[in-house]
């Protein structure tokens, strides 16, 4: 093996482990912004992004996670008095139904350039924090649609968090930017 690829090889390896580390975490700090009767069974997509390193970092994510049959249920027959009544997680209990609000935060500025969008979005509220990671077409059409039906709940927590859960498809989705 030559010197270049003694020197090359470990640093690749600590990259990658350093690389999932930081996943490892990830996957971990999306799960605990639910309440933990909040059942989840998976994180089945995670998108990030990152300005710096380590623990203090600030960054952004989009995720979506599985909710368990049981927790599905739990929120469709309870609605917002179960999920009000939920401890843990970072959301506050203040928990709404969908759809959300035409107003700026889920449509976008007026006075901004590109102006509204015709309907609440979570690209809006992306561009409300001025950041965040990029959202893939299919998990944002999936969310739009139950940010604009009936039959989902969502809340805003603190630290610019965005959680919305839709039993009928058993999936929550979890944006958070800082």
């Amino acid at each position: 093996m030559s010197l270049r690829n003694k020197i090359i090889l470990p640093v690749f390896c600590i990259a990658m482990a350093w690389l999932l580390v930081d996943l490892f975490a990830a996957r971990r700090d999306v799960s605990v912004l639910l309440p933990e009767t909040v059942e989840t069974t998976g994180v089945s997509h995670l998108w990030g992004a990152k300005d710096g390193f380590g623990l203090n970092a600030n960054g952004a994510i989009f995720a979506v996670l599985d909710l368990s049959d049981s927790a599905a249920q739990s929120i469709a027959d309870g609605g917002i008095l179960w999920l009000n009544a939920q401890p843990g997680g970072r959301i506050t209990p203040d928990w709404q139904p969908t759809p959300v609000p035409r107003t700026h935060f889920w449509m976008g500025r007026p006075d901004s350039t590109a102006g509204p969008w015709p309907n609440p979005t979570i690209l809006a509220v992306r561009e409300e924090y001025g950041a965040g990671p990029h959202i893939p077409r299919d998990p944002q059409i999936a969310l739009d649609a139950a940010l604009n039906a009936q039959g989902s709940f969502y809340a805003v927590g603190p630290g610019r968090l965005v959680a919305v859960v839709v039993p009928a498809t058993r999936r929550a989705f979890v944006f958070y930017a800082g």
